[in-house]
């Protein structure tokens, strides 16, 4: 579902003729134009490792990008190879999902630029939003699968392993083996946070 944000960074990046990329809250990529002639080293550095550098992030960050609630200018940083960009957050209602990042190498960057991508910034939302909640009712769906798989009760368990074999999860003919690791407690006392049963 998230490859239909790649028409909006492209469209975007046709559109204001600079480079686009979307990350998510945490800053890892998850779309991006081609490069334009603003292509700076971190985002090079981004790219290729599917995530902002951890001193890019940290410095990002202390911008105040994660409360934003419009767009936000990031000076350039030498130190760390980055140019100036834009930087809009991508929100639904409250909730951050990501932020599309702006390129602004050369200082050019007008408003009326920066409020076509805050609208396609509310398309983007749309859309992680319901990447996130499928993403979200699979999990639900894995941990009720787990749970059944190690249940103490037979039938559940049996009926659990259909459910397994059925969405092709593993080889239900062949020999499977599972641990289990329960964690005693959230503060263990004795170093190790685990016990046996």
């Amino acid at each position: 579902m998230l490859h239909e944000l790649d028409p909006i960074v492209d469209g975007l990046a046709s559109e204001i003729g600079r480079s686009v990329l979307i990350a998510d809250r945490r800053q890892r990529v998850v779309a991006y134009s081609a490069g334009h002639d603003d292509t700076d080293p971190i985002r090079v550095q981004t790219i290729l490792n599917r995530a902002s550098p951890p001193a890019m992030e940290r410095w990002v960050s202390s911008l105040g990008i994660h409360h934003a609630t419009r767009p936000t200018r990031a000076p350039a940083n030498r130190e760390l190879g980055s140019a100036p960009r834009v930087c809009v957050p991508i929100r639904r209602d409250a909730r951050l999902f990501g932020f599309i990042w702006l390129l602004d190498a050369h200082g050019t960057l007008v408003d009326a630029d920066i409020a076509s991508v805050a609208d396609e910034a509310r398309a983007a939302a749309d859309i992680m939003f319901r990447a996130d909640l499928l993403a979200s009712r699979a999990r639900v769906r894995e941990r009720r699968l787990l749970d059944g798989l190690l249940s103490n009760d037979a039938d559940i368990r049996a009926n659990a392993v259909a459910a397994a074999a059925r969405r092709d999860i593993f080889d239900v003919d062949g020999k499977v083996c599972g641990v289990a690791v329960t964690l005693a407690s959230p503060h263990p006392t004795n170093g190790s946070g685990f016990h046996r049963e």
